[in-house]
């Protein structure tokens, strides 16, 4: 049974519902696509944007935007989709913290592996001297 036009309640948000109105319009895809996409999105409120990015400009790559939206709908009822981790407009917010936080973390720890290098050096030279020293030389 293919839902029509009246059984899709909209979304909580009415700016959502503009949104996917708008690509709607956009790319030109019919009824049954955009209830399909409302009803997939129903369940993904907490990462709308990021995936709202993502569809566009996977449709906006596509020879045929309905086609490749509907994978990408399908990907979202089997649980399988997940945004793009960037943007050609740079890191989101979110996304920049992460960054940093990882840089932070690597700069953190990888001061101290470069160290913990170092003392191993100096031990090597030390044991080498040792031996130095036990021969006789």
């Amino acid at each position: 049974k293919k839902p029509n036009a009246a059984s899709v309640p909209p979304l909580s948000e009415q700016w959502m519902m503009e949104e996917i109105e708008s690509s709607c319009s956009r790319h030109k895809l019919d009824q049954t696509v955009k209830n399909r996409w409302i009803n997939a999105m129903r369940k993904r409120a907490a990462t709308f944007k990021e995936d709202m990015a993502t569809l566009n400009d996977v449709m906006r790559a596509h020879k045929h935007p309905r086609g490749a939206l509907q994978l990408k709908i399908r990907e979202m009822e089997r649980g399988k989709f997940s945004a793009r981790s960037y943007s050609p407009l740079g890191p989101t917010p979110a996304e920049r913290q992460d960054m940093e936080r990882a840089a932070k973390a690597a700069a953190e720890g990888g001061g101290k592996a470069e160290q913990d290098d170092k003392d191993k050096g100096k031990e090597k030279e030390k044991s080498k001297d040792k031996e130095k020293e036990k021969d006789g030389r």
